[in-house]
């Protein structure tokens, strides 16, 4: 079900041709030299994107440091934990009624997944505004098409804990925009986050 990470990339990165040891400092020493390779690498999102499917709890990805993304990756992990019960229970259900609208609905649920997880990592990485926009778009897409299809399977694909994990989500990405970013106050709370976790 996740599919937010894929290893193309990797070629395209700017540290293809530097020392893997920089990525890992010894003794807590900071990895700035790491940290400014990152800082111009165009395929930065896709780094933390394979950080959040496949976590690596060492060194930097992305140019942010284990413990910088931990609380991203925690909130990813119960986020596409309670997706992944969900989409069971509507995949299950599928078999017993209405089967092939609850089954469009279980796939439109996972889509929708991938692009908030999508959504929280241009948020975190405070990616250029286009970049931002498209990630936004393609989840407002999401939301779209898994509203019609609640419609047509005469169901509701969230659930409460869905809800909360999101907001935790979005939450900690945008708690980790405002440490990683040059002017924190550029960044608006989006509404829907505002007074969250």
């Amino acid at each position: 079900m996740d599919s937010l990470s894929s290893v193309g990339w990797r070629g395209r990165a700017a540290c293809v041709d530097a020392d893997p040891e920089l990525w890992f400092p010894v003794d807590g020493a900071p990895a700035a030299v790491a940290v400014r390779i990152c800082r111009t690498c165009p395929v930065r999102r896709e780094c933390i994107a394979d950080d959040l499917a496949f976590p690596f709890p060492a060194g930097v990805r992305a140019g942010l440091d284990a413990d910088v993304r931990e609380p991203l990756n925690a909130a990813y992990v119960d986020y596409r934990t309670v997706v992944a019960t969900r989409y069971e229970v509507l995949r299950r259900a599928a078999t017993r009624a209405n089967g092939l609208a609850v089954r469009v609905l279980a796939d439109a649920l996972a889509a929708e997944a991938d692009a908030v997880a999508g959504y929280a990592v241009a948020l975190a990485l405070t990616v250029p505004p286009a970049e931002w926009t498209a990630a936004r778009d393609a989840y407002t897409a999401a939301i779209a098409a898994r509203r019609s299809a609640e419609a047509a399977a005469g169901r509701s694909a969230g659930t409460a804990r869905i809800d909360r994990a999101w907001v935790r989500l979005l939450a900690a990405a945008h708690r980790l925009a405002l440490i990683t970013t040059a002017a924190p106050a550029a960044l608006a709370v989006p509404s829907s986050l505002a007074g969250a976790a």
